[in-house]
């Protein structure tokens, strides 16, 4: 750390070891903290200034402004990691309206957010935006993609502005290089069709270092899944969330195109094929980790969407993973949480209260 020319010679090595000491100190501190630090005196501001610990920034579960993102900004000059979750508004003034203030925070953290980039674009390689609600856009990404170029891990899960192909197309010609990838719209969402089929293709285009990959959205053809596992060789984990049934031919064709380095896959609210997953085991020599979380709703409206009548019942795909999980091939790779079918619960039948009678009643009974 620089020492200030006022320092007399005789003390600098004192004060240097004395700041190195506080820089330790404070970097078991979260960002939020540290900006708290720095208000205690000069000497704690002057090294909780110190790069060093501006590497890693993590806001969750916060108000935030835009103004402290542009005040923090200044010191993110080494940053390789933000991650940006659960973020919460300001609270509203007694001057505005709802729609004003709706309004005024829509998309207001983006100038800070910028600014932070800017000033970390030689430094940074992870990205995380989760859940932060209307404070931040999909443009995040496209900003993302023409300060920072050395990327490599982009979160981006939003229930107000899920990934679009404009946003997708960007971030590939910028960022050619990622390795993780997670960009499923949150559910519920009011735009869950922002996220097509073309954004789905654009990713095996343009990633084919990727080796983590989440994605979802009830309207993208699982087709594409094909040409993904195809054109990105090293994918190592695989998250699909909401997507349309997968059937055993569209598994067996991904397998034999790639898929080869596959170690983790997991499932959420997307119903697949028994036999497929025994295509996989056969396939997938990496294959430890095997995630199945469904519900009978969620399945019921997949087949609304697909609106095929070939389609299994709920209870036959159900019943086939119970067996398959008692597989010694399944038993410990295997986390099965799915939702009993409504057929096999037993209704409970209510005893209705035998009605008192009188003596006289009993007696002529």
């Amino acid at each position: 750390m620089e020492i200030e020319d006022r320092i007399p010679l005789h003390k600098r090595e004192q004060v240097k070891l004395r700041r190195s000491a506080l820089v330790c100190t404070f970097s078991f501190l979260n960002t939020r903290t540290l900006t708290v630090v720095a208000q205690v005196c000069r000497e704690w501001r002057i090294v909780s200034r110190s790069p060093k610990l501006w590497r890693r920034v993590v806001l969750r579960d916060e108000k935030v402004s835009n103004q402290f993102l542009r005040r923090i900004s200044r010191r993110c000059g080494q940053l390789g990691v933000l991650i940006l979750e659960n973020l919460h508004p300001r609270t509203r003034s007694n001057t505005e309206t709802v729609e004003e203030y709706q309004s005024n925070i829509r998309c207001s953290l983006e100038n800070g957010y910028e600014q932070i980039l800017k000033k970390a674009e030689a430094t940074i390689h992870t990205i995380e935006v989760i859940n932060c609600g209307t404070l931040l856009s999909a443009k995040c990404l496209w900003v993302a993609s023409c300060c920072c170029r050395m990327l490599k891990h982009v979160t981006y899960l939003s229930n107000f502005d899920p990934i679009n192909t404009e946003v997708m197309w960007a971030l590939g010609s910028g960022c050619r290089d990622l390795k993780t990838l997670r960009c499923q719209p949150l559910l519920p969402c009011a735009r869950e069709t922002n996220f097509t089929t073309r954004c789905s293709l654009m990713i095996g285009q343009c990633f084919k270092d990727l080796e983590i990959l989440s994605l979802g959205g009830i309207s993208v053809d699982i087709s594409t899944l094909i040409y993904i596992g195809k054109q990105c060789q090293k994918l190592s984990t695989i998250e699909l969330h909401r997507m349309q049934f997968l059937t055993c031919e569209v598994i067996d064709e991904m397998c034999q195109n790639g898929l080869k380095n596959l170690k983790c896959l997991c499932l959420y609210t997307t119903p697949i094929a028994p036999g497929a997953l025994t295509i996989l085991h056969a396939y997938c020599k990496y294959l430890d980790r095997l995630i199945i979380r469904l519900t009978e709703a969620d399945f019921e409206t997949c087949k609304e969407q697909q609106s095929d009548s070939t389609l299994p019942d709920y209870n036959e795909i159900v019943d086939g993973y119970e067996v398959l999980r008692k597989q010694p091939q399944f038993i410990k790779n295997m986390i099965l949480d799915v939702e009993t079918p409504s057929k096999y619960i037993k209704k409970e039948t209510v005893e209705k209260p035998e009605k008192e009678t009188s003596f006289f009643e009993r007696w002529f009974k």
